[in-house]
């Protein structure tokens, strides 16, 4: 700017910054032709900053607000400076009328008291909780980053099958380590888990919780979409089984960007629940690894259907090539059980089968027949059969696709319920694909055989 009286266009922006007035009209008369319209931007920019500021305070005790970053129904979340420890935090700022529980009490302090419980690298870390003038805060550490819902509705971004796993294991370990606090969440969802810049996944909002020690059937917290059905129909008290319904609810949706039940309103929700409809992983997005069939189970309407821990859960949240050696042995120590006469029995039904033709087809269904016989819970038998019953009735030349259906489906289905991990089993699930027509099950099936 030029003239002895001009104010620097460096000086305008400070006094924005540190909420000093400034006359407006006279310093876009006074500045230079060439900086009038960079005036007329700082008083438009100005005017946002006092807005803001009538509507928040600068300090709030010994923090700094910087910005807020969250809005709620009854308070605001800010990123502030802590001066006495020189590092950023989070605040969670109410007034005291919308924070108040009880006499003496407030539920964010209560929140406070809770997540300091818990001690966990995906939980969030707490500092402090206090009462100041007419607000109540709990400032906790700043994760800079987003929620996984901002990811998938604002960002649309899509999370492939291994990524969800590993979310779906850090989240477990998460939780499990709430529950074995004492504690039940009670509002896990996508917009309560931070993912960090650096990858970490972190659990938040403990606004929802409760000891599990004083939880009814009264207690109906949380999202509705994540609400497990007993506690959102009031049929049941919330556990730990509903905490993991919540998240098998949120891994669905990392999936599918959608819900397996939805509703208009709370009442159709409720209805729906009641009805069962309910939508599945396959329905929404082909070729699901067999290990994410464990989100069907964490969203199993009945809740002693569901995995009884959060631990439990997590574990099945692991692709078979990054299982543990341990596990690897365990699941070797089965195999070394079997009847070796039944092993044998498949063996030579299989070896009949790679013969092809409808004599070696018929001989070979007899053969996995006598290994059921012997033992009904081995996976090979079921899915040689369901081969065996699909080679002898090729199209005009073995026995009748009528006669032969009603074995090769039910074979192919008990195999893979009996060994999700079975090759076979997924080949024989794919030729009964194929003879439904179903040609992208059939392909999928194939594939992950």
């Amino acid at each position: 700017m030029s003239g002895d009286d001009d104010v620097p266009l460096g000086d305008l922006a400070g006094a924005i910054l540190d909420g000093v007035s400034v006359d407006w009209d006279a310093a876009e008369s006074s500045a230079a032709p060439d900086d009038r319209a960079v005036v007329r931007h700082l008083k438009a920019i100005a005017a946002i900053v006092d807005a803001r500021r009538a509507d928040a305070p600068v300090t709030w005790g010994p923090l700094r607000l910087l910005e807020r970053i969250g809005r709620g129904a009854f308070g605001d979340v800010y990123r502030a400076w802590d001066s006495r420890l020189d590092r950023e935090v989070a605040l969670k700022l109410l007034p005291v009328d919308s924070a108040c529980s009880g006499p003496g009490d407030t539920s964010i302090i209560q929140e406070g008291r809770l997540l300091a419980r818990v001690r966990h690298p995906n939980v969030v870390t707490i500092h402090g909780a206090e009462r100041i003038a007419e607000c109540v805060g709990l400032w906790m550490e700043y994760v800079d980053g987003r929620t996984l819902h901002q990811l998938v509705v604002t960002d649309r971004r899509r999370f492939s099958a291994r990524e969800v796993a590993a979310i779906g294991r850090t989240l477990c370990s998460a939780v499990a380590a709430v529950h074995s606090a004492g504690l039940l969440h009670l509002d896990i969802k996508a917009q309560n888990v931070m993912m960090a810049r650096d990858g970490r996944v972190v659990l938040m909002d403990f606004g929802s919780g409760r000891d599990r020690s004083l939880t009814s059937a009264a207690d109906v917290a949380g999202t509705p979409l994540y609400v497990a059905p007993e506690v959102l129909t009031g049929t049941g008290s919330p556990s730990i089984r509903s905490d993991i319904y919540s998240i098998g609810v949120l891994l669905f949706f990392l999936l599918t960007g959608s819900y397996p039940v939805t509703g208009a309103d709370l009442a159709s929700l409720r209805d729906a629940h009641d009805h069962g409809e309910r939508r599945s992983l396959a329905a929404l997005s082909s070729g699901i690894p067999l290990y994410l069939r464990a989100i069907e189970r964490a969203i199993e309407p009945r809740p002693e259907g569901r995995y009884e821990s959060a631990e439990a859960l997590g574990a099945d949240l692991v692709a078979p090539e990054t299982r543990s050696n341990d596990t690897r042995r365990g699941e070797e120590r089965q195999r070394d059980d079997i009847n070796l006469d039944t092993y044998e029995m498949c063996v030579r039904g299989h070896a009949l089968l790679d013969r092809r033709g409808m004599p070696s087809a018929q001989l070979a269904a007899e053969l996995f027949e006598r290994a059921i016989a012997r033992d009904r819970c081995f996976a090979p038998a079921y899915a040689g059969l369901a081969t065996a019953y699909v080679f002898w009735s090729f199209p005009y030349r073995g026995i009748s696709f009528d006669k032969a259906f009603p074995v090769m489906r039910p074979a192919a289905v008990k195999a893979l319920q009996l060994d999700p991990l079975l090759a076979a089993a997924h080949s024989a699930m794919a030729w009964v694909y194929t003879y439904e027509r179903d040609w992208v099950k059939a392909e999928n099936a194939f594939k992950e055989a």
